[in-house]
Protein backbone atom coordinates (compact mmCIF):
# COMPACT_ATOMS: atom_id res chain seq x y z
CA UNK A 1 0.00 0.00 0.00
CA UNK A 2 2.79 2.55 0.29
CA UNK A 3 3.43 2.83 -3.16
CA UNK A 4 -0.59 2.80 -3.97
CA UNK A 5 -0.61 6.10 -1.30
CA UNK A 6 2.71 7.90 -3.32
CA UNK A 7 0.91 7.10 -6.15
CA UNK A 8 -2.42 8.52 -5.22
CA UNK A 9 -1.10 11.83 -3.98
CA UNK A 10 0.64 12.25 -7.12
CA UNK A 11 -2.53 12.01 -8.73
CA UNK A 12 -5.04 13.09 -6.65
CA UNK A 13 -5.24 16.51 -8.42
CA UNK A 14 -5.88 15.22 -11.24
CA UNK A 15 -8.90 12.76 -9.99
CA UNK A 16 -10.25 15.76 -8.32
CA UNK A 17 -10.85 17.54 -11.37
CA UNK A 18 -11.97 14.85 -13.51
CA UNK A 19 -15.98 14.61 -13.95
CA UNK A 20 -17.31 12.27 -10.85
CA UNK A 21 -18.86 9.88 -13.93
CA UNK A 22 -15.57 9.74 -15.31
CA UNK A 23 -13.27 8.92 -12.57
CA UNK A 24 -13.34 8.19 -9.05
CA UNK A 25 -10.52 6.74 -6.77
CA UNK A 26 -9.88 6.41 -2.86
CA UNK A 27 -7.00 4.16 -1.25
CA UNK A 28 -8.13 4.35 2.60
CA UNK A 29 -7.75 2.54 5.75
CA UNK A 30 -10.63 0.88 7.30
CA UNK A 31 -11.08 1.25 11.39
CA UNK A 32 -13.19 0.45 14.12
CA UNK A 33 -14.19 2.18 17.57
CA UNK A 34 -15.26 -0.34 19.93
CA UNK A 35 -17.65 1.02 21.89
CA UNK A 36 -19.26 -2.69 23.79
CA UNK A 37 -22.55 -0.73 23.99
CA UNK A 38 -25.70 -2.62 25.63
CA UNK A 39 -29.20 -1.00 25.12
CA UNK A 40 -30.38 1.23 27.85
CA UNK A 41 -34.14 2.55 28.05
CA UNK A 42 -32.80 4.78 31.01
CA UNK A 43 -29.62 6.03 29.33
CA UNK A 44 -29.77 10.35 28.53
CA UNK A 45 -25.93 10.84 27.75
CA UNK A 46 -25.34 14.40 28.77
CA UNK A 47 -23.86 16.30 25.61
CA UNK A 48 -20.62 17.57 25.71
CA UNK A 49 -20.47 21.28 26.11
CA UNK A 50 -20.94 22.62 22.87
CA UNK A 51 -21.81 19.79 20.95
CA UNK A 52 -25.40 18.55 19.71
CA UNK A 53 -27.39 16.59 17.32
CA UNK A 54 -29.44 17.80 14.74
CA UNK A 55 -33.45 16.98 15.11
CA UNK A 56 -35.33 18.98 12.62
CA UNK A 57 -35.28 19.51 8.58
CA UNK A 58 -34.98 23.23 9.80
CA UNK A 59 -32.13 22.62 12.23
CA UNK A 60 -30.30 20.83 9.34
CA UNK A 61 -30.70 23.28 7.16
CA UNK A 62 -28.16 25.75 9.48
CA UNK A 63 -25.26 23.18 8.24
CA UNK A 64 -24.57 24.43 4.96
CA UNK A 65 -21.11 25.60 5.95
CA UNK A 66 -19.89 22.42 7.48
CA UNK A 67 -21.63 20.03 5.80
CA UNK A 68 -22.05 19.02 1.72
CA UNK A 69 -25.63 19.19 0.13
CA UNK A 70 -25.74 15.31 -0.28
CA UNK A 71 -25.86 14.40 3.01
CA UNK A 72 -28.03 17.60 4.02
CA UNK A 73 -30.20 16.24 1.35
CA UNK A 74 -30.11 12.54 2.56
CA UNK A 75 -30.61 13.52 5.99
CA UNK A 76 -33.39 11.21 8.63
CA UNK A 77 -32.64 11.94 11.62
CA UNK A 78 -33.14 7.80 11.92
CA UNK A 79 -30.52 5.84 9.17
CA UNK A 80 -28.83 8.93 8.52
CA UNK A 81 -27.77 11.59 11.17
CA UNK A 82 -25.69 14.78 12.09
CA UNK A 83 -23.82 15.09 15.29
CA UNK A 84 -22.42 19.18 14.98
CA UNK A 85 -20.29 21.67 17.11
CA UNK A 86 -21.24 25.23 17.85
CA UNK A 87 -19.12 28.36 18.66
CA UNK A 88 -20.32 30.74 21.70
CA UNK A 89 -22.84 32.33 19.84
CA UNK A 90 -24.15 28.61 18.57
CA UNK A 91 -22.82 29.34 14.70
CA UNK A 92 -22.19 25.68 13.83
CA UNK A 93 -18.38 25.26 13.09
CA UNK A 94 -18.39 21.61 12.52
CA UNK A 95 -20.39 18.32 11.49
CA UNK A 96 -20.16 14.51 11.91
CA UNK A 97 -21.88 12.37 9.94
CA UNK A 98 -23.24 8.62 10.90
CA UNK A 99 -25.30 5.73 8.78
CA UNK A 100 -26.92 2.78 10.28
CA UNK A 101 -27.86 -0.18 8.24
CA UNK A 102 -25.92 0.80 5.20
CA UNK A 103 -23.48 3.36 3.85
CA UNK A 104 -22.93 4.16 0.12
CA UNK A 105 -20.29 6.22 -1.68
CA UNK A 106 -21.79 6.06 -5.32
CA UNK A 107 -18.86 7.57 -7.11
CA UNK A 108 -17.02 5.02 -5.90
CA UNK A 109 -19.58 2.48 -6.51
CA UNK A 110 -18.99 0.83 -3.48
CA UNK A 111 -21.38 0.49 -0.36
CA UNK A 112 -20.99 -0.94 3.46
CA UNK A 113 -23.60 -3.34 4.72
CA UNK A 114 -23.33 -2.60 8.69
CA UNK A 115 -25.25 -5.09 11.31
CA UNK A 116 -27.67 -3.96 13.69
CA UNK A 117 -24.73 -3.24 16.34
CA UNK A 118 -22.71 -0.99 13.74
CA UNK A 119 -22.56 2.08 12.69
CA UNK A 120 -20.61 4.25 9.74
CA UNK A 121 -18.81 7.48 10.89
CA UNK A 122 -17.97 9.55 8.07
CA UNK A 123 -18.09 12.96 6.12
CA UNK A 124 -16.52 14.79 9.35
CA UNK A 125 -15.82 18.48 9.17
CA UNK A 126 -14.66 21.18 11.14
CA UNK A 127 -14.06 24.92 9.87
CA UNK A 128 -10.27 26.10 9.74
CA UNK A 129 -10.38 28.38 12.09
CA UNK A 130 -11.43 26.29 14.53
CA UNK A 131 -9.80 23.06 14.08
CA UNK A 132 -7.08 21.79 17.14
CA UNK A 133 -9.29 22.91 20.12
CA UNK A 134 -11.24 19.90 20.39
CA UNK A 135 -14.09 20.44 18.36
CA UNK A 136 -14.24 17.21 16.37
CA UNK A 137 -13.25 15.20 19.76
CA UNK A 138 -16.71 17.17 21.31
CA UNK A 139 -18.56 15.81 18.53
CA UNK A 140 -17.19 11.94 18.51
CA UNK A 141 -17.85 11.63 21.95
CA UNK A 142 -21.40 12.58 21.24
CA UNK A 143 -21.63 10.39 18.90
CA UNK A 144 -19.91 7.27 20.54
CA UNK A 145 -21.80 7.93 24.12
CA UNK A 146 -25.13 8.28 22.39
CA UNK A 147 -24.41 4.84 19.99
CA UNK A 148 -23.08 3.08 22.81
CA UNK A 149 -26.51 3.75 25.20
CA UNK A 150 -28.42 2.87 21.84
CA UNK A 151 -26.81 -0.48 22.13
CA UNK A 152 -24.17 -0.30 19.51
CA UNK A 153 -20.76 -2.18 19.35
CA UNK A 154 -18.87 -0.18 16.87
CA UNK A 155 -18.00 2.77 14.80
CA UNK A 156 -16.70 1.94 11.60
CA UNK A 157 -14.68 4.72 9.39
CA UNK A 158 -12.61 5.25 6.62
CA UNK A 159 -9.67 7.39 6.25
CA UNK A 160 -8.36 8.37 3.66
CA UNK A 161 -4.63 6.86 3.16
CA UNK A 162 -1.97 9.54 3.87
CA UNK A 163 -4.58 11.97 5.97
CA UNK A 164 -2.35 11.62 8.93
CA UNK A 165 -4.23 14.52 11.16
CA UNK A 166 -7.43 12.48 11.00
CA UNK A 167 -5.91 9.14 11.45
CA UNK A 168 -3.82 10.16 14.55
CA UNK A 169 -6.91 11.73 15.93
CA UNK A 170 -9.03 8.66 15.33
CA UNK A 171 -6.19 6.48 16.97
CA UNK A 172 -5.79 8.67 20.12
CA UNK A 173 -10.10 8.13 20.18
CA UNK A 174 -9.53 4.25 20.08
CA UNK A 175 -9.50 3.77 17.08
CA UNK A 176 -8.04 0.28 15.34
CA UNK A 177 -7.49 -0.36 11.71
CA UNK A 178 -9.16 -3.53 10.69
CA UNK A 179 -8.47 -3.32 7.00
CA UNK A 180 -7.90 -1.37 3.64
CA UNK A 181 -9.52 -0.67 0.72
CA UNK A 182 -9.01 0.88 -2.88
CA UNK A 183 -12.25 1.59 -4.28
CA UNK A 184 -12.44 3.31 -7.90
CA UNK A 185 -14.84 4.08 -10.64
CA UNK A 186 -13.88 4.36 -14.04
CA UNK A 187 -17.01 5.40 -16.28
CA UNK A 188 -19.57 2.47 -15.40
CA UNK A 189 -16.62 0.07 -14.29
CA UNK A 190 -15.88 -0.23 -10.31
CA UNK A 191 -13.25 -2.48 -8.48
CA UNK A 192 -12.54 -3.09 -5.48
CA UNK A 193 -9.11 -4.55 -3.97
CA UNK A 194 -9.51 -5.36 -0.17
CA UNK A 195 -7.28 -6.38 2.83
CA UNK A 196 -7.67 -7.25 6.30
CA UNK A 197 -11.26 -7.94 7.65
CA UNK A 198 -12.65 -6.11 4.85
CA UNK A 199 -14.57 -7.96 1.96
CA UNK A 200 -16.85 -8.29 -0.28
CA UNK A 201 -19.95 -10.59 0.54
CA UNK A 202 -18.41 -13.47 -1.16
CA UNK A 203 -15.19 -13.46 0.92
CA UNK A 204 -13.06 -12.18 -2.56
CA UNK A 205 -10.27 -9.70 -2.15
CA UNK A 206 -10.63 -8.49 -5.30
CA UNK A 207 -13.78 -7.56 -7.41
CA UNK A 208 -14.35 -5.77 -10.34
CA UNK A 209 -18.10 -4.80 -11.23
CA UNK A 210 -20.46 -2.56 -13.48
CA UNK A 211 -23.33 -2.82 -10.61
CA UNK A 212 -21.97 -1.22 -7.57
CA UNK A 213 -20.15 -3.19 -5.01
CA UNK A 214 -21.09 -4.53 -1.30
CA UNK A 215 -18.82 -4.83 1.54
CA UNK A 216 -18.28 -6.44 4.55
CA UNK A 217 -16.33 -5.83 7.50
CA UNK A 218 -16.31 -8.50 10.06
CA UNK A 219 -16.20 -7.89 13.54
CA UNK A 220 -13.41 -9.18 15.67
CA UNK A 221 -11.10 -8.32 12.61
CA UNK A 222 -7.95 -6.05 13.49
CA UNK A 223 -4.97 -5.12 10.93
CA UNK A 224 -1.69 -5.02 11.89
Amino acid sequence: MPLVTTLYRLAKHAVDAAPPWLLRVRPYGVYSISLGGRADDNATPAPPTGARWAKSRAEVQRLSRVASRVNLDRWDGESCRVAYAVDGDGTPVGAAWIDTGRFAEPELGVAIDLSTTEAWLHSAYVRPEHRRVGVYTRMLSLVRDTSSAEGLERLLLGVTLGNTPSRVAHEQNGAERVGRLLAARVVGVRAASLTGGVTTQSGKRLRIARRDITLRVHAGSQET
